[in-house]
């Protein structure tokens, strides 16, 4: 991890927006330390594990509130949007060798 590079990003996403939780998923627990000194919210070690993510979530520093009228987008596991509670579907399919949940991913 590049500390110096890091603490830029992350003071970045503060002024954006001060209650921005930042995950570090990362492939070397060394660097777990350095997470933590940059105020980090959680760290996961790769491979992650689904388990790894949801303790992740479940303590982040700053509590997610989630509003029933809003987007969200799931990104573990299946790659799914909703507003509310509902499930956005897509109808154009894509080229069969193109990945639509990670072209979706790019753009968030």
């Amino acid at each position: 991890m590049e500390l110096k590079s890091k603490k830029t990003e992350n003071k970045e996403l503060k002024e954006i927006n001060s209650s921005t939780n930042i995950v570090f998923v990362l492939g070397y627990s060394e660097y777990a330390v350095n997470a933590f000194s940059l105020n980090a919210s959680g760290y996961i070690l790769k491979p992650a594990r689904k388990i790894d993510v949801e303790n992740s979530l479940e303590n982040l520093r700053i509590p997610v509130k989630y509003d029933e009228g809003k987007l969200r987008v799931q990104c573990f596991g299946n790659f799914d949007v909703f507003v509310g509670n509902e499930k956005v579907t897509f109808k154009r399919a894509l080229r069969a060798n193109f990945n639509l949940n990670e072209l979706r991913a790019f753009f968030l």
